[in-house]
Parts: structure tokens; sequence; C-alpha cells
């Protein structure tokens, strides 16, 4: 093999016994379809892992907004709770345990 040559190349002008070198030629194109093959299914089981991965991304912002909403609403609900009552009326007598008289 010579500087500059790739092993094609090589494969291409040796002389082999037996075996034109049309044979070898198509021999190292059917590597390179294989070669070609593989990195094709390599793509595109990548993308069916990317696409999936998408999905779940949707389906977790989605649930993040929906908690994050749910946050909001009970600290509002807390602050409400957390006010000051305001009087409406004043507790005059004690009837019983679940009675009083109002005035």
């Amino acid at each position: 093999m010579e500087a500059g040559e790739t092993m094609v190349e090589t494969m291409r002008t040796t002389p082999t016994q037996g075996i034109p070198t049309s044979n070898v030629t198509i021999v190292s194109s059917d590597t390179h379809e294989g070669i070609k093959q593989y990195y094709i299914q390599k793509i595109e089981e990548l993308q069916l892992n990317i696409a999936e991965k998408s999905k779940n991304l949707c389906c977790l912002q989605a649930k993040r907004n929906e908690l994050n909403a749910k946050v909001r609403m009970l600290r509002e609900e807390l602050k409400l709770l957390q006010e000051q009552a305001s009087l409406i009326g004043e507790v005059i007598k004690v009837m019983d345990k679940t009675k009083v008289l109002v005035k």
C-alpha cells in the first residue's frame, strides 16, 4: 500500500488468485453498504429515543405547571386563612359546650 491510498484502492489494484478484481470491489462496496445500514439504523434508533424523551418532557412540563398552580392556590388560601378575623358579635355568656349567647 502506497502513501495516500486507501484500503479499498489497494484491494482493487491487488491481483488475487482466481478472483477477478471486480468481485473484490463488490465485496468492499458490500462492506460500505453494511456500515451505511448500521449507521442508518443507529440514527433511526436515536431519533426514536429523542421523540420519546421529548414526549416525556412535555408530560413532565404539564405536571409541573399543574403542581405550580396548586401551590399558588394553596398559598393564596393560606394567606386568607391567616388574615385577622373580623368581629361580628360579642360573646355574652357560654351556655353549653357547643352553645354561646352572642350580643
